[in-house]
């Protein structure tokens, strides 16, 4: 019993221990955090002869608000491999080098 006991205490004082604040001069300083969320994104270029669209236009976006301090998330809802003819030439790796980017 009273090797549990020990046993027991000791965790705790590691679990404790281990909750311990971090160091604030290792820790990213943030003025809040952005989400962009797309979906059904099939091009990286753009459309409508350059009037719309292209991930070009996102990754502008996303270094804009990254230069005001905020930390930003992507996300994607799906539908970003198929049915887009580059896709279906290169089985999609454009799109994934594409997001590997942003």
């Amino acid at each position: 019993m009273r090797n549990i006991r020990t046993s027991l205490i000791t965790c705790l004082f590691v679990v404790v221990a281990s909750c311990g604040g971090a160091d604030d001069a290792h820790v990213p300083k943030s003025d809040g955090l952005t989400f962009f969320h797309m979906n059904d994104t099939y091009r990286i270029g753009t459309v409508e002869s350059g009037a719309a669209g292209g991930f070009g236009r996102v990754v502008t976006l996303i270094r804009e608000v990254q230069q005001q301090g905020r930390t930003v998330r992507i996300l994607h809802g799906g539908d970003f491999l198929y049915p887009s003819l580059e896709s279906q030439l290169w089985h999609g790796e454009q799109m994934i080098d594409a997001f590997n980017y942003m």
